[in-house]
């Protein structure tokens, strides 16, 4: 997988959470999620996406550097989705945790890869 970075201002997230003011979205104190990507050999992304009361898993295409959904399945457990994504090929994963908090009228957002 080719490495590709893309660095945001606080201010790209600000459309971002009027949208989500906006469709009255509830807001947790803390969200704790857990990333499993999948080595590809294309840029394009399979992950495993695991929080307190789901597991999905996303497949991504890349196109000019942006990436698309194009599709979402869920699953029981985390062991069944490793499962799903060895019997597809895959079998090796990086794996990221992200912890978002809201203090005051800041979003924190912090990863450990």
């Amino acid at each position: 997988m080719t490495y590709l970075e893309k660095k945001y201002r606080v201010s790209d997230f600000h459309q971002i959470i009027a949208l989500l003011e906006a469709a009255n979205a509830s807001k947790k104190p803390t969200v704790h999620t857990t990333h499993y990507y999948a080595d590809t050999a294309t840029n394009n992304v399979v992950k495993m996406v695991v929080d307190k009361k789901t597991v999905h898993i996303h497949y991504l295409v890349e196109q000019n550097g942006l990436f698309k959904l194009t599709r979402k399945i869920s699953v029981a457990t985390k062991g069944k989705g490793f499962s799903l994504l060895r019997e597809e090929g895959f079998q090796q994963f990086q794996t990221v945790t992200i912890t978002i908090k809201k203090e005051q009228s800041a979003y924190i957002c912090s990863m450990n890869v």
